[in-house]
């Protein structure tokens, strides 16, 4: 699944019907499937050679392509393109609403079915001592399977083992396109459980159910996104990171590095997780001193950023971890997104430490109909985090805009939150008469 953001469209209903048609026959190499006939053994009698032979080899490549486009009376325009052929089928679909004094960002998703049909496929067993992956293909862990897993070619299925896996640590060096399905580890050291290459933009598919849970502290971020990455599929990723001492993110970058964007596309479902005192870190973005580019959550994806821990902690969570920083965090319409804060924004950017602090979030935007809840965990009379912007001391953020119809329900303020040090830039509500927030810092311009 391939999640791209659509422009943002403001005006009046439209009242003209149109529909477009075209049909599109090519040859796509890259989505082909080649299927090599089986080894046919011959024996033609007692005391004659055997002999190997191999069966018939074939190849589809073959697509039709279908794109119709309407946009009916009410202002609704739906686009839809439809390519099958015998070894894949992709469908895209759009659909953007138009309506006057509104203001809705939707996504685009491609799905792809890369499984010929037909031909079942054998995931090939990763074995104890299983080190490199240098082919695309499917792979199943052996129940025993532990230590670090390198990647090196594109287009790879991870399967599970049915039963937790320990202290296993891919790394990722291929083009992209990883897929985890039912895949659950148990980490006991701190070097990342996932590590993507730091140069590419990285893509990483969820299918079934799938969990990390790491127990020791480090700077090393549990999924480090690299160079960039973008989280698709319809399955789920449960990331607990327990004990104390967390410096990093859950997803994103560790203390002192830094990863390229991040996206969270359609149906995907993140649950991340923080027990235990937490000095600095971020369950989605970046940590202590690290930088991330923008994090994108995009229509119909639920993200959860939970602190559990105890103690005086600083914990953002979703966005820039103590004096860390990101460009920015967009909401698009119809995402689902729970984030609380300890001394640090539930959404947003933290400092920590003295007041030198340099924790910075670009802009923050909610479009309509998106659902947040961001939580203030922290009670205390001084230092206060905020629910949406900026946390303790020096932290920064810039334009925070919720359009109307988001919904949004806080404990907490929406802007500044601890002393006077922290600044962020105004707050921009155009018609958020059903907006739940309870309080506005910062908004000079109440109409």
């Amino acid at each position: 699944t391939d999640t791209q953001t659509s422009t943002t469209r403001s005006d009046p209903a439209i009242t003209t019907t149109s529909t477009s048609s075209t049909v599109r026959s090519d040859t796509e190499p890259s989505t082909g499937t080649t299927v090599v006939g089986p080894i046919i053994t011959t024996t033609p009698g007692p005391g004659s050679p055997t002999t190997d032979t191999t069966g018939p080899t074939t190849t589809t490549n073959t697509t039709t392509d279908t794109a119709t486009t309407q946009e009916s009376a009410d202002g609704k325009m739906t686009e839809t393109i439809t390519t099958t052929n015998t070894t894949a089928e992709i469908t895209e679909s759009q659909t953007i609403v138009t309506e006057p004094s509104t203001e809705t960002a939707v996504t685009t998703t491609t799905t792809v079915s890369a499984t010929p049909v037909g031909v079942p496929i054998e995931p090939k067993t990763l074995a104890k001592g299983t080190t490199t992956i240098t082919e695309s293909g499917v792979y199943k862990f052996a129940s025993d399977f532990t230590g670090k897993l390198t990647i090196t070619a594109a287009n790879v299925t991870l399967i599970g083992a049915g039963s937790t896996l320990n202290n296993v640590n891919i790394v990722d060096n291929g083009v992209e396109d990883l897929y985890l399905k039912n895949v659950n580890i148990s980490n006991t050291n701190s070097t990342s459980a996932i590590a993507f290459d730091s140069s590419a933009s990285n893509k990483l598919h969820l299918l079934g159910n799938n969990s990390i849970v790491t127990t020791q502290p480090g700077n090393n971020a549990v999924i480090d996104a690299g160079g960039g990455l973008t989280i698709v599929g319809n399955g789920t990723l449960s990331v607990t990171h327990t004990t104390n001492g967390l410096w990093t993110a859950l997803i994103g970058s560790g203390g002192n590095s830094s990863c390229g964007d991040i996206s969270i596309g359609e149906g995907v479902t993140l649950e991340l997780r923080k027990s235990g005192m937490c000095q600095g870190g971020t369950g989605l973005g970046s940590g202590v001193a690290g930088s991330c580019g923008k994090i994108s959550i995009g229509t119909g994806a639920k993200v959860s950023a939970y602190w559990e821990g105890t103690g005086n902690s600083f914990w953002t969570g979703i966005g820039a971890g103590g004096n860390g920083t990101c460009e920015g965090i967009v909401i698009y319409a119809g995402a689902e997104v729970y984030a609380d804060g300890r001394r640090g924004a539930a959404i947003g950017s933290n400092s920590i430490g003295n007041e030198d602090g340099t924790g910075h979030c670009g802009n923050i935007t909610i479009y309509s109909d998106a659902e947040v809840t961001a939580v203030q965990t922290y009670t205390g009379s001084t230092a206060n985090g905020a629910a949406i912007g900026t946390g303790n001391r020096r932290s920064q953020c810039e334009t925070i805009t919720i359009y109307k119809d988001a919904i949004v329900d806080t404990t907490g303020v929406i802007g500044k939150g601890g002393d006077a040090t922290t600044s962020s830039g105004p707050v921009n509500r155009p018609d958020t008469r059903n907006a739940t927030a309870k309080t506005w810092e910062d908004d000079t311009d109440p109409t």
